[in-house]
């Protein structure tokens, strides 16, 4: 059930990532897929725009007509059980419910799929954000509490899906990094987003957000407690989802350093791009960042005196998105690259570049595999959302007063460094 069901999320996202599992064997023989929404649709219409929709993103369509086979549409207001329990829903199996709709309807959402009465039967999948700050945070988390049973909830952070990032703990685990994979052999680890896109008609979300809570407070957090973590021993075990708790319990920010900036009129590959302010549906006023960059310290014996830093933009350069290790007292470096997948060594004045030998499934995919399986070590804890947002909240305090500066660097420049 995919409440929001023509959104971007499911049309851009979902609905190829599941085309994509079939394609790789992986999809449930028993899966119906329902797309849920308020317009006056019917099932062939609704399949149109999906087809329409994944023609012009230039989505695979190999398997594609296979899916839509499985989708059909229902009308229908998520926040009002009467009409969610109207839908055609099984009478057995697990239903999931993924909610690809803006958090402020969340509580009536959660509140409607509960008056189903359907139990254990339900699983839901909650897109970040994860809250606005850290009180709200709480609060969902105790309403998600109230509806459902813990194992019964999945809150998708994709970039936990990224192929790169799933293979980075056994990574760090061979003989060949785990003896230098601390404090006494890197001098810094920085997780980097940066983007030459720049708003992409997402103006009405984006400048009620802005570069830190879109993509530092949850994304980079994640990748970050993921490189830091401490060895398990089961890299792919159960413990993957406390280790990174562990890690972002001991992460504490730096507020005095950070950087917020947003881009001007500039160009990027030869196109003139408009100066953020000047984009359609942005307040000025509001003084959003679109470029955000954030110094942090874990305080743990491993990680005591290595530098840690967040940076994530938009309109900028270059695409930039990656992990970045830097050896102590030396030029040497670890990248790893999160999209595409890659690992390169920087080793002296030579530079190892790999890549995937075959081609890896989707962020999108993993989540939906993993949701189908009820696996939960690939998704945020409660916990773990409540201190990714315990972090930033010092620096957004201190936003908050105008401290720093909102500086301001050209769209196709490599923007401003902290």
């Amino acid at each position: 059930m995919i409440l929001g069901g023509l959104g971007d999320l499911a049309t851009r996202y979902l609905i190829p990532a599941l085309a994509e599992l079939h394609r790789s064997g992986a999809l449930p023989e028993d899966l119906r897929v329902i797309g849920v929404a308020r317009r006056d649709l019917d099932t062939a219409d609704y399949r149109n725009q999906l087809w329409d929709d994944a023609v012009e993103q230039g989505v695979d369509q190999n398997g594609f007509d296979v899916v839509l086979d499985l989708v059909r549409y229902a009308r229908a207001d998520a926040t009002d059980p009467a009409q969610l329990g109207r839908l055609d829903l099984p009478d057995q199996g697990s239903i999931v419910f993924y909610l690809a709709l803006p958090p402020a309807i969340f509580a009536e959402v959660f509140t409607a799929i509960t008056a189903l009465g359907l139990g254990d039967r339900v699983r839901v999948a909650v897109e970040k954000p994860f809250g606005e700050d850290l009180d709200s945070a709480r609060e969902l988390n105790q309403l998600l509490d109230d509806c459902f049973s813990d194992d019964r909830v999945f809150r998708v952070d994709h970039f936990l899906g990224h192929p790169s990032i799933r293979r980075l703990p056994r990574l760090r685990a061979t003989s060949l990094f785990a003896s230098i994979w601390d404090a006494r052999h890197l001098e810094s680890i920085e997780v980097v987003w940066d983007e030459t896109i720049a708003l992409e008609g997402r103006a009405g979300y984006y400048d009620h957000t802005g570069a830190l809570r879109d993509m530092l407070q949850n994304h980079l957090l994640q990748v970050l407690a993921v490189a830091a973590m401490e060895p398990a021993d089961d890299p792919g075990g159960d413990d993957v989802a406390s280790a990174r708790l562990d890690v972002l319990r001991r992460v504490e920010a730096r507020p005095e350093t950070s950087v917020r900036a947003r881009y001007t009129a500039g160009a990027i590959d030869g196109e003139m791009v408009p100066a953020y302010v000047d984009e359609p549906d942005v307040d000025p006023d509001r003084g959003t960042e679109t470029l955000a960059e954030v110094e942090l310290e874990i305080d743990s014996s491993r990680w005591m005196g290595t530098a840690v830093r967040l940076r994530s933009g938009k309109a900028l350069g270059d695409d930039r998105r990656c992990v970045v290790l830097r050896a102590r007292d030396s030029d040497d470096q670890m990248v790893l690259g999160l999209a595409p997948a890659s690992i390169s060594l920087r080793v002296g004045d030579m530079t190892l570049r790999s890549l995937p030998a075959a081609p890896e499934p989707s962020a999108y995919a993993r989540v939906l595999a993993d949701l189908f399986a009820g696996d939960r070590r690939w998704f945020v804890s409660g916990a773990e959302a409540e201190e990714q947002w315990r972090i930033v909240a010092p620096v957004l305090e201190r936003w908050s007063r105008g401290e720093p500066e909102l500086g301001e660097y050209p769209a196709g420049s490599q923007g401003i460094v902290g």
